[in-house]
């Protein structure tokens, strides 16, 4: 029975950015967490409303028998229970000032009777401490019915298991503009970082006013996907050249690429869409950024060249999702004599979305 799982990020500033994923079965949901931040892991019923639900949560394993792990894998942690992996927090270790907050179960019969201010045992603390120094934790608490489990309803809120070290860790960066035309003020664009599995690296997260997005992948290298969608059509998401009005995306956009040492540039336009579809990834339909891209199709000989081979279509040398994308208007439609050469591409392909 699959299992959706709820991620929240939360930030010294104050910021709280949650993710709602459904978990695949035999493999944890991997998602690399944003430097800075306190991660909570919530593991809701298959089905939480109504009739349906409270019967889909009465079908759980019983509180007795959950058996929480957390293991440090290379600079990875995962999280699992009684032998199955839930999630795993990629690159955990080697991510500044990351800390683990709470893991807890919410199935409507053993909450019923509790709340979640509940705390972990003092042995759960020492278990999560010993994971935090590369051992295997274990937490493994057995109740009658009437007395539940305070690590299934507190989770592991005690338990601040720090990521990072003292010393200053390696952070590769993912960076990346849209253009279809310049973004506008008020756009309701968002977009997530995928690995080449479709495993979600980061995200959604809404961009910039300028169009403009950054990721912390920690030490992940290696192929990566960022998708890019219009949440919303109450909005208008950029300057159409082609007829002079902001206008709203109405196509999701998708780049391809690969992530190196230090800062990515992963810009996301119509040519870089073009590139990754030539190498079988084509982005989902949903408006939820974090819904994975079909790689049914994915080509690996082509994942590597396609942004070049698109570049060469138009005239263009380099890479799609590296060139400048200096636009030939700005937001408000005032003429830039200054567009890169990919800018006057885009300007010509403008309407097409």
């Amino acid at each position: 029975m699959t299992n959706t799982i709820k991620l929240t990020f939360t930030f010294a500033d104050g910021r709280v950015q949650t993710q709602l994923l459904d978990k695949p079965a035999g493999a944890p949901i991997r998602v690399a967490v944003p430097a800075g931040a306190k991660v909570d892991v919530q593991v809701l019923s298959p089905e939480s409303d109504g009739a349906q639900g409270e019967a889909a949560a009465n079908a759980q394993t019983p509180a007795s028998e959950h058996a929480i792990q957390f293991t440090k894998v290379g600079q990875d942690l995962v999280v699992e229970d009684a032998g199955e992996k839930l999630v795993e927090l990629v690159d955990f270790y080697a991510t500044p000032d990351v800390t683990m907050g709470s893991v807890w179960w919410d199935y409507a019969e053993l909450l019923s009777e509790a709340t979640s201010s509940q705390m972990v045992s003092s042995e759960a603390m020492q278990a999560g401490a010993n994971a935090a120094a590369g051992e295997t934790a274990s937490v493994v608490e057995v109740g009658a019915p009437s007395a539940l489990p305070a690590w299934l309803v507190g989770g592991l809120a005690a338990v601040e298991m720090q990521g990072g070290s003292g010393a200053v860790a390696s952070s590769n960066v993912v960076t990346g503009v849209f253009v279809a035309g310049p973004a506008v003020v008020g756009h309701s664009l968002e977009v997530s970082l995928f690995d080449a599995s479709g495993a979600l690296l980061g995200g959604p997260i809404d961009l910039g006013d300028d169009g403009s997005f950054s990721f912390n992948v920690g030490t992940y290298s290696g192929r990566v996907i960022a998708q890019l969608v219009d949440k919303s059509d109450a909005a208008a998401d950029y300057f159409d050249e082609a007829t002079g009005v902001p206008a709203d995306l109405s196509t999701n956009l998708i780049a391809i690429g690969t992530v190196g040492s230090d800062t990515t540039t992963l810009n996301v336009n119509v040519l870089s869409s073009m590139a990754a579809k030539q190498a079988g990834v084509v982005p989902t339909t949903s408006t939820d950024s974090s819904t994975p891209p079909d790689l049914n199709n994915l080509a690996g000989d082509l994942f590597d060249t396609a942004n070049s081979t698109v570049a060469e279509w138009f005239g263009l040398t380099g890479d799609v999702t590296t060139l400048d994308t200096t636009a030939v208007v700005d937001s408000s439609g005032v003429f830039n004599p200054n567009a890169s050469d990919l800018g006057k591409v885009l300007a010509a392909l403008s309407g097409v979305d």
